[in-house]
């Protein structure tokens, strides 16, 4: 097929599909009815639109799909829902494992300062142990309030899922 054969065929698809204008519509019928390459694409193209357009006849479904359908669906058992994915004691159990880090690294941490009177008659705070900057113990605290601020946002988000809050 050379480059004007697929233009000829290109016109003719838009005049059919109605893409074309109302004056390329008359200048495109007047070239079907004068000149005989266009009206031989034209037949071969009116051709292949019916018989595309007869396998294609919209196909509907059963009278009784839609019943058959609900039937299975019907017949099907359905799990009951689980009551809790987690043991409380394990959740209760971790809880209070951070709970007891939170308040070891914040004893700690109020340990390592004494309040002392200076010369002057105010009292000023003066680190009395130090800890190492290297130490592990910064890690677990941050991993700690990270967790309770993890626990508390899941917490917060299962009332007002509930509709208790908020």
């Amino acid at each position: 097929m050379n480059h004007e054969e697929i233009d000829i065929e290109m016109r003719i698809w838009e005049y059919l599909d109605g893409y074309c204008n109302p004056q390329q519509h008359t200048v495109i019928a007047g070239l079907i009815a004068s000149d005989l390459t266009w009206k031989r694409k034209y037949d071969e193209i009116t051709a292949l639109q019916a018989t595309l357009t007869a396998g294609l006849e919209q196909e509907q479904p059963g009278m009784r799909f839609s019943k058959n359908v609900m039937d299975a669906v019907e017949q099907e058992s359905i799990a009951p829902a689980v009551r809790s994915y987690l043991n409380k004691w394990v959740i209760r159990g971790i809880a209070s494992l951070f709970i007891v880090f939170i308040a070891a690294a914040v004893w700690l941490w109020a340990s390592s300062f004494s309040l002392l009177p200076s010369e002057a008659g105010y009292f000023r705070f003066y680190r009395s142990i130090s800890i190492p900057t290297g130490s592990i113990l910064p890690v677990v605290v941050s991993l700690n309030i990270i967790a309770v601020l993890l626990l508390l946002d899941a917490f917060m988000k299962r009332k007002r899922r509930l509709g208790q809050y908020g």
